[in-house]
């Protein structure tokens, strides 16, 4: 991700560097953040990570402004935090089958719903995320402001499934098809 002159790359072990754009210098790096390549968000001058924490950076010079640990599951398995999204001054990520809507600045949780462990996607006034823990794969439609589940969509067995927006709609595809759901 490259923004407000800084390359942020999350490389496949798991380690994040920022570099300066304009002159290739390391600005920070953060080693062992996560277990494989995760995405980052920014906004508004802060970069977010997930993996072992959450973290948010600002993006000048990569200092941390908070951080909160991943979890373990009943069976003692860590958990870590999945690839964080932003949207209109809000942050949203999953730890475990756990989605959360937490507070940019200061990292606090202000809602936790179950029923997702894949990527978290905004659109409208909702956020959708992909549980594929279930027998049957399905996609939970959340209200942004409180969490409460809006829709359900789940259509086969096939675990292998992604979301994407755009256009002002939410687009689901697993291995054998492409499907459009409604925007609330």
């Amino acid at each position: 991700m490259a923004v407000d002159g800084r390359l942020v790359v999350s490389a496949a072990g798991g380690e994040v560097i920022t570099f300066d754009t304009m002159d290739g210098r390391k600005v920070c790096e953060r080693r062992r953040q996560a277990e494989q390549a995760l995405f980052p968000a920014h906004q508004d001058g802060v970069v977010y990570l997930g993996g072992r924490t959450l973290a948010a950076l600002r993006i000048g010079d990569g200092k941390e402004l908070w951080s909160l640990p991943s979890d373990e599951n009943y069976l003692g398995e860590p958990e870590p935090w999945r690839s964080p999204t932003v949207y209109a001054g809000m942050l949203f990520a999953a730890r475990g089958d756990w989605p959360h809507r937490l507070d940019p600045g200061t990292g606090k949780t202000l809602w936790r719903r179950g029923g997702g462990n894949g990527p978290m996607r905004t659109q409208g006034a909702g956020v959708r995320i992909v549980d594929t823990n279930e027998l049957s794969p399905q996609v939970s439609g959340l209200e942004l402001e409180s969490g409460r589940r809006r829709m359900r969509y789940g259509a086969g067995e096939d675990n292998r499934w992604g979301i994407a927006v755009g256009g002002n709609r939410v687009f689901v595809h697993d291995s054998h098809s492409l499907t459009a759901l409604p925007v609330f």
